[in-house]
């Protein structure tokens, strides 16, 4: 039998959104955890599937792709999105020319090189306009490693070049981002200094990028508290943070904390390497287990998740987080008498239904408990069925047997077993 649950104790542990359809923990709102929380007015998510997310191996979009990819994320209202490197290459222009004559709404973002030959930056800039970019993402580096890489670009030479590109995107009515594309290794007083050069110049929005996912998320709180006191609070503070750590989530969280007010995300968390941020990780977080609104249509998210999938011919691992196909899929026999005693809040954080889904009850070898107070018995009673011991033995040694069979059987397959096993009615409760 079901113990009827007292409404008023739950209420101590957990809070449920509208409808019910997921819940967040009391924990998370107490004051002496969030006593440090700084978030901005205004979080914005820029998408980068269309640039960062095609830099996955193998991953090759044709133009149709990217523009069916950019119109889902325009409907479930991503505000910006990365469309790559609209002056350097031509099927990016391409791209971004097709987007804005199609009367986009997306805020166009391209990457654009600072650190090349003689004029080649300012060429660059100049079609990466013309294409119709909205935003330049001015590439620049102050690290060793990566200068060492530029010989006709020495270091000391680095911030003047960071001061004319800027001057120069904004003499032509477009945004300026500057990031340094390997900031976390490099020195804090260059970070620092290269950033103040920026503000001095006109920089709107300025990056702290981790290309290499090495960041801690207590390095991201104190660079994005520091940069705030060096910039002012007119300059955008943006993040991007790749996972080769499984960080990038945490760092991203991190940085929208700290004040951050714009961040990169890619769906399905795709990208070089391990990828970066997971724009449905950052989106979910944000908005359920911090309260923070993002604007997003949270109800497609999974709907984003597999068009891009098969956009890219790349599947998601199974236990990936909230979009995996395991999310809803459960084979321990505890959680499945838990759930189908109407208590789904005890395993699953959302409910399936919210994104149009179903959940998969599947009775697994090996993982089904002995004696009556598990999985099999709640399932009898979910379907009215009061037996006698003897009876639940014949049907519990017919699914062992169906077990050595195959690895598991789902709820309509075990129905059937039940019923074809009873072969009567009379026993119902």
């Amino acid at each position: 039998m079901t113990k009827e649950i007292n409404r008023k104790k739950l209420g101590r542990e957990l809070k449920f959104g509208p409808g019910k359809m997921w819940w967040y923990p009391v924990m998370n709102t107490l004051h002496e955890i969030r006593k440090e929380d700084n978030f901005p007015d205004n979080i914005i998510l820029c998408d980068e599937t269309l640039r960062e997310g095609e830099e996955t191996p193998g991953v090759i979009l044709d133009l149709e792709d990217r523009m069916i990819i950019a119109k889902k994320l325009e409907e479930i209202g991503i505000p910006e999105a990365e469309i790559g490197y609209a002056g350097a290459i031509k099927e990016h222009a391409e791209f971004s020319k097709k987007l804005k004559n199609g009367g986009t709404k997306l805020k166009l973002v391209s990457h654009t090189r600072i650190y090349t030959k003689e004029n080649e930056w300012k060429e660059e800039i100049y079609r990466a306009v013309e294409a119709g970019s909205d935003i330049l993402c001015l590439l620049a580096s102050m690290s060793e490693t990566l200068c060492a890489t530029t010989p006709w670009l020495p270091k000391e030479e680095v911030p003047k070049r960071i001061a004319e590109s800027i001057e120069y995107t904004n003499s032509l009515g477009v945004v300026p981002a500057l990031t340094l594309v390997d900031g976390i290794r490099t020195p804090l007083d260059d970070f620092l200094y290269a950033y103040k050069v920026a503000a001095n110049v006109g920089v709107k929005r300025i990056y702290i990028m981790d290309g290499q996912g090495v960041a801690l998320p207590e390095t991201v709180t104190y660079l994005v508290q520091k940069l705030k006191g060096i910039v002012g609070k007119d300059i955008e503070i943006a993040a991007h943070f790749h996972n080769d750590y499984g960080l990038a989530t945490a760092n991203t969280l991190a940085a929208i904390k700290a004040g951050a007010s714009v961040v990169d995300v890619v769906v399905n968390g795709f990208g070089d390497k391990a990828g970066i941020a997971a724009l449905e990780e950052i989106v979910m977080s944000l908005e359920i287990l911090y309260g923070i609104k993002t604007k997003i249509d949270l109800s497609n998210i999974v709907a984003l998740s597999k068009l891009v999938q098969k956009c890219f011919n790349v599947s998601v691992g199974a236990n990936k987080a909230i979009v995996g196909p395991n999310i809803f899929r459960h084979q321990i026999d505890a959680h499945i008498a838990t759930i189908l005693r109407g208590y789904w809040w005890a395993w699953e954080n959302i409910k399936p239904e919210f994104f149009g889904l179903n959940r998969s009850l599947e009775f697994a070898q090996g993982k089904l408990r002995s004696g009556r107070s598990g999985a099999l018995q709640v399932k009898l009673e979910s379907m009215g069925f009061d037996i006698s011991d003897k009876d639940y033995e014949k049907i519990n040694l017919k699914l062992m047997n169906e077990l050595l069979k195959k690895d598991f059987i789902n709820e309509d397959e075990l129905e059937r077993l039940i019923n074809n096993t009873l072969k009567i009615h009379d026993k119902k409760l």
